[in-house]
Formats: structure tokens, sequence, C-alpha cells
């Protein structure tokens, strides 16, 4: 016998869902062996194959070769497919660090977030590329700074109009200081030729299309504060951004 309440009960957040709404992760998983320690990672195939078009060749390979479902990364790092994994599951880019870690080494998470994306270019998962990007945009933007020593590894590690290119070198442009281009800097983290060329071109495009107005006033200008879809790689193929897809 069913006890029935007079008056509906307090309204409280939902924990069930429809049962046949549950994500289907398949049943066959796959392990990914990470760096020269070979750091094994077990994921479900259905999801890194959807999300990966990089994991799908090589899994497909194995496949046809009869081996083990196993795929080596020896190049990348543990800390890098960490990211990557739970993105995998939650769509969520667990990167931050607590405050005291903050304060001291603030620098890790955006060298970390940077190799992430060079990671997704790899791996060719466009909407993990653009929720990482998202994240060191919204890192920069609370700590008004990007650390240019990063820099010349970006450059080597991407292709010419590439979002994480084209964002660094407006964030620059918009929120730099003229005693960056000097001394070491001038030959250390801004010494590549590409890097030269793209920023003094956007540095020109900026104070062309904003002649009259103040440093601090040039800062809520900037292309990424309006919105960071303009650096997402949905735009090219016309797809919805992981936001949309993902209701995040």
């Amino acid at each position: 016998m069913a006890l029935m309440l007079r008056t509906p009960s307090r309204s409280s957040p939902k924990v069930r869902r429809l049962a046949k709404s549950a994500p289907d992760y398949g049943e066959q998983v796959v392990t990914i062996l990470v760096g020269p320690k070979k750091k094994a990672f077990t994921v479900y195939e259905k999801v890194i194959t959807k999300a990966s078009g990089f994991f799908e060749e090589e899994l497909d390979r194995e496949f046809k070769m009869s081996r083990e479902r196993t795929v080596s990364l020896p190049n990348d790092t543990p800390e890098v497919f960490s990211v990557y994994k739970h993105w995998l599951y939650s769509h969520a880019i667990f990167s931050q660090m607590t405050e005291a870690q903050n304060k001291k080494q603030s620098w890790k998470e955006f060298t970390l977030l940077s190799d992430t994306y060079m990671f997704g270019e790899k791996i060719q998962d466009s909407d993990f590329k653009d929720a990482v990007l998202d994240s060191l945009i919204e890192k920069a933007m609370e700590e008004v700074q990007y650390p240019s020593h990063i820099l010349p590894a970006i450059y080597e590690g991407t292709q010419d109009g590439s979002p994480l290119r084209r964002f660094m070198v407006d964030f620059f442009a918009w929120h730099g200081y003229g005693g960056l281009l000097t001394g070491k800097n001038l030959n250390g983290d801004f010494g590549n030729p590409e890097l030269r060329g793209d920023l003094l071109r956007a540095l020109l495009a900026v104070r062309d299309e904003n002649p009259s107005l103040s440093w601090t006033e040039m800062m809520k200008y900037a292309p990424y504060v309006a919105g960071t879809c303009t650096y997402h790689d949905h735009n090219a193929s016309e797809t919805p951004c992981y936001k949309t897809k993902y209701k995040i």
C-alpha cells in the first residue's frame, strides 16, 4: 500500500533522470599508454572514438591488425591526457588549482592548458579544443596576464591561423605593454618571426580601429570580451558550440 501525501512535497533539485536518456558508453574498453613511462588509462572505446578522429583511426588500425586494443602516446603527458579523460565523461575542464597553489605557480595552469589545447589539435577533437581555449581565456581574463614564456612552444606546436595563436596575439595586442618587447624578451619569448609579424599586424589594427580609446577603455573592447566563439573550430564546420551541445 502506497502512502499518499495530502500536499505536494517541497520542490528540490531532481536527481533522477529518464532511464532511456542514460549515456551509452558501450561495452568495449581500450587502454591508452601515455608518456615515456607508459602510464595506463582505461576509457570506453565508443566514447573516445566518437569524440576523436585520431583515436577512431588508431583503434580501427589496431582492430584490422588483430592486436590489443591499445594506443601509445609516448610524447604526451599523463597530466594532459587526464584532463582529456575527465572531459570525455563530464564535459568540464579540470585544470584549476587551489588558491594557495595559484598564488605560487599560476603559470603552471597556463602551461597545462596550452599543452592540452595542442593535444586537442593532435587528436582532432574540436569540442575539446574549444573548451580548453575558453578555459585559457577565462584564466587570462581573471588574472589579466598570459605568461610569455609559453609563446615559443605554442608557435612551434600550432599552424598558421591557429585559434590559439589568434587569441594570444589578440591578448597581447589589447592587454600588453611596451616593456614586453625589450631586452631578453625581444629575442626570447617574442623571438619567433611569425609571432612578431602577427603581433605587429594586430597592434596596428587595434590602434587604427580605436585611435581615441584610453588604455583602460581598450581592455573593455577586446574581441574575447564579447564572446569566445570567434576562436572556436565549430565556426568552420557550421556546427553548434559545445556549450549548446552539452548544455553548459
